[in-house]
């Protein structure tokens, strides 16, 4: 009897890291796979960004390395924050699940970022991730990036003028 529940035992312990290895190749090594995972983390990234982020791309050892390719991050208006043709991010998993974003390295090809300074005072990414948001409601995540690259990126300020009173802004 020990032996046959040592057996299934056996078998369902294989049997399961088998169906998440070959998930797990299924997902990164085939076309498809990697396309149907870019939709997943696009669908997934609405509960983190106020706004909409889309994935073209997903490709990397998944371990500690992501290529993205085709990001696109959008405000809640639907204005373009950042867009990034080729995204390489480096990571570590134990600080993913403890729900810190350290990020080892960063390689941005040809970047198109876009910051504007609304009149209420905030700027358009510190709306997309929810910074200075939700006081009282525990610490907010760790996001850090450590090693950017940034090769032949565009980088657009846009700030709206409040003069003193009475003056032109044409002066």
């Amino acid at each position: 009897m020990r032996r046959r529940i040592a057996h299934v035992v056996f078998v369902t312990g294989f049997g399961t890291v088998a169906l998440v290895v070959g998930l797990l190749a299924a997902l990164t090594v085939a076309s498809p796979g990697r396309r149907l995972l870019a939709r997943t983390v696009t669908a997934l990234s609405d509960r983190v960004f106020r706004g909409n982020l889309t994935i073209g791309e997903v490709s990397g050892n998944f371990l500690t390395h992501l290529s993205l390719r085709d990001v696109v991050l959008r405000d809640s208006a639907g204005s373009v924050v950042a867009e990034f043709p080729r995204l390489d991010v480096g990571y570590q998993l134990p600080n993913l699940f403890a729900g810190r974003f350290v990020f080892t390295g960063v390689e941005a090809d040809a970047p198109v970022i876009d910051l504007v300074k609304w009149r209420r005072g905030r700027m358009n990414y510190e709306e997309v991730l929810h910074l200075g948001e939700g006081a009282g409601a525990g610490r907010p995540p760790l996001i850090e990036i450590r090693n950017l690259r940034i090769r032949d990126g565009t980088l657009t300020l846009r700030l709206p003028w409040n003069g003193p009173e009475g003056a032109d802004a044409r002066a």
